[in-house]
Parts: structure tokens; sequence; C-alpha cells
């Protein structure tokens, strides 16, 4: 209890209540604080969107908010001297008794909303930070050699084959195959269904028929007003001390109506032919 007592006494300045007041109105300091603490809560709402980030918008929002506290605390601790008619200096309060008594309920108001907040946004609850559940299911792809992908669709997506083609065109300007080398198109069967948090997941495949060189990775998702599709793209782990791409990636909150598109290069092992897209057994497995 005393150390609560010490705290208490600390934010609020209670020991200071047996000093007289001065006749300075400090409304406006304390009421520009305590715009400045909803501000903050309103930023945090905006920018908690649960995408992985949500610990360090949060320690960002406490931060500020302890500043704004301690801030606050120090206008109401704050003092001053006044000389009389006959030379004498008294120490009052800085402000009125009415506005000392705005503070600290300002500085209550400010404190109650940080809690509030900082619980809301590390259980995922604010109203812009969305709901994420881990995916149940496999990730099953249908692998294609480059030229043999669905030509007039980009991983599902609805359009007629003029827009995918225009759409699609960029497609084209890839690096050209080499004579023993062939690129790779990997498309998901079935779009998540919701959104879920981040996936852990390695791309395997028969080692003992080929090589893989060269990922790269989309979540991809139709875009609800045109046939243009959302690429977002994902990335590969690198391997030090020279980085190299990994098998292994992480799916980032997929969101629904998204599917995972991998593209890469195969090249036949030692004294092998290239196999089928089918025969080099493509999965998504996690780990």
């Amino acid at each position: 209890m005393t150390e609560w007592k010490q705290l208490s006494d600390w934010i609020y300045a209670w020991r200071l209540d047996n000093l007289g007041y001065s006749t300075k109105e400090g409304y406006s300091a304390f009421n520009a604080l305590a715009g400045f603490a909803v501000a903050q809560g309103v930023a945090l709402t905006a920018v908690a969107k649960g995408e992985g980030r949500t610990g360090l918008v949060l320690s960002i929002y406490l931060v500020a908010a302890l500043l704004t506290v301690w801030w606050t605390a120090s206008l109401l601790k704050a003092t001053r001297f006044e000389i009389d008619s006959h030379g004498t200096s008294t120490p009052l309060r800085a402000f009125d008794l009415p506005s000392i008594q705005h503070g600290r309920f300002t500085l209550t108001w400010t404190l109650v909303v940080a809690i509030i907040l900082a619980f809301l946004a590390a259980n995922g609850l604010l109203p812009n930070q969305t709901a994420r559940e881990p995916f149940p299911g496999s990730i099953v792809v249908s692998p294609y050699f480059f030229g043999s992908r669905p030509q007039d669709r980009l991983a599902g997506i609805e359009g007629s084959k003029i827009d995918r083609q225009t759409l699609d065109q960029w497609l084209s300007w890839i690096t050209k195959e080499k004579d023993n080398q062939r690129l790779v198109w990997l498309q998901q069967q079935s779009p998540f269904p919701g959104h879920h948090t981040s996936i852990h997941v390695e791309l395997t495949y028969n080692a003992e028929l080929i090589a893989v060189s060269q990922r790269v990775a989309f979540l991809v998702k139709a875009d609800d007003d045109s046939a243009r599709p959302n690429l977002r793209q994902l990335k590969f782990d690198l391997l030090p001390p020279n980085f190299v791409q990994t098998d292994r990636f992480t799916i980032v909150n997929p969101d629904p109506g998204e599917r995972l598109v991998v593209l890469c290069f195969i090249e036949p092992k030692k004294d092998k032919t290239i196999p089928s897209a089918g025969d080099c057994e493509f999965k998504i497995v996690r780990r």
C-alpha cells in the first residue's frame, strides 16, 4: 500500500494540496494533453492492423502515453512564487484549484484509456484489427511449366481472355529459359477461406531428379472492381554467409480469396532429363 500511495502522490501531487493556489487558469494546457492522448489512441487503432507489427505499434503507443502522463503529472506538480506587497515570497500551485481538479481528471482519463487500448491491442480486439486464426488445411498446388500455365487467368482470377492477356503481359518479360532449364509455375488449387495467421512452409520436390533455383512467390487475389490481380510478394529465407535462397518461406497473414503462386527454375540432375511438371513432386509443407 505504501508503494501505491507514493506512486499516486507522485502522479497526482496530493502532497502539494497544502499550498495555496494561484489565479492562473490551466484548462488549455490540460485539454491539449488530453487531446494528444486521444490522438494517440486514434493512431493506435488506425495502425495496429494485425499484420505482425502489433508489438511494435503498441510499444510506441505506450511510450507516447507514458510521456503524456509524465507531462500532465509535471504540470500538476508545478509551483510558482508570488511576492506580496511586503516583499514576502509565497510558494503557490501553478494553476487555480478548478484547473488542478480538471488536470487530475484528464490524467485519470489518459491512464484508463491507455490501459484499455493496450489490452485491446494486445488481444487483437481493436476495431481496425483483423481477427486471425490458424489455417487448418493443406496447401495443395498444381504444377505447370510456364508455357503451359492457364493463359486466361492468374490464380483463378476471373476476367476475359483479352483482359488477362494484356494484364499479364509482364509475365512474358521473365528471363528466357536455357536449354537445360525450365520455368515452373505452381498455383494453389483453392484460395484461403479466411483471415489466417502466418504459415511457415517449405517448398519440397524430388531432389534426385531436379535442382531448383531463382524462386519467387506471391499471394494473389482478385481486385473486386476489375480483372486486375493484387500481388503480394513473399520472401524466401536466405542462408548466410552468401545469402543464397533456400526453399523455406513464410506465407504472411493470408486473407480470404488469396492464392499462393510460386515460380522457380528447375534443372535436371546429372545424367537426367527434365521430367514433367507433375513428376517433380512439388509440395508445400509446413515446418
